[in-house]
């Protein structure tokens, strides 16, 4: 029985990064990124906010804001640390930097299709994200 669900994990997990290649084309002023990538951009900002507590800076260093896109329920059972909720995002973070110079912004969900959308809707909304908004890949 676990080889059957494993198999069936698999092929909907397959059909989902089909489903989602297929919208990229959609996606083209939104570059990707892959999670790999990511993780060394978090361990790299990881290191710099260390850096600076040790030398005291008020200075912060966030290169770049992570973002998940999925339900509260999702989010619930995994979130990669240091994300922020789409609501989040909105709510503080998109307004505070409208003042402030916008860090990168990375847009997350399991397959990269919800946050394909979400990207591609949050840059027609401001123009000023153009070159610093990212789609990630899936976390699968």
């Amino acid at each position: 029985q676990m080889s059957q669900v494993s198999t069936s994990t698999t092929l909907l997990q397959d059909k989902c990064q089909r489903e989602a290649a297929k919208h990229l084309r959609n996606w083209r002023q939104v570059p990707p990124v892959l999670a790999q990538e990511c993780y060394q951009l978090l361990q790299q900002q990881q290191q710099q906010q260390q850096q600076q507590q040790q030398q005291q800076s008020d200075t912060p260093a966030n290169d770049f804001v992570l973002v998940d896109v999925r339900s509260e329920q999702e989010r619930q059972v995994s979130m990669i640390a240091q994300a922020i909720s789409l609501q989040d995002y909105y709510h503080h973070h998109h307004q505070q930097h409208k003042q402030q110079p916008q860090p990168k912004v990375i847009f997350y969900c399991t397959v990269g299709y919800r946050s394909g959308l979400e990207a591609t809707l949050a840059l027609r909304q401001d123009e000023s994200l153009r070159g610093r908004i990212y789609n990630m890949e899936g976390i699968l």
